[in-house]
């Protein structure tokens, strides 16, 4: 997962202090103010939307907006990894 998250661009794992989700969360930038965020417990991922005004309030302030696009996320899964691909190719 760690490949996948790097070729993206996603940010490391770090605690979301915003208490919106649980576990370790890591997220990318796409766009003016939307973000697609990946939570981690233990080993099992999810993949969300966010929107936040800046970058700098990811997991610390809850977002404007949140969806759960995938769960779970399976990186073996090629479909999950196709999704992944296209929102950010649209972006």
């Amino acid at each position: 997962m760690e490949t996948l998250l790097l070729y993206y661009g996603f940010s490391d794992f770090f605690k979301d202090a915003s208490n919106t989700f649980s576990g370790e969360i890591s997220y990318v930038r796409f766009g003016e103010n939307h973000f697609l965020i990946f939570e981690r417990n233990e080993e099992t991922y999810k993949l969300y939307y966010a929107s936040y005004p800046q970058s700098k309030f990811v997991g610390k302030k809850a977002p404007d907006e949140t969806k759960l696009l995938v769960s779970p996320f399976i990186k073996a899964e090629k479909e999950h990894r196709e999704y992944l691909q296209n929102i950010l190719d649209v972006a």
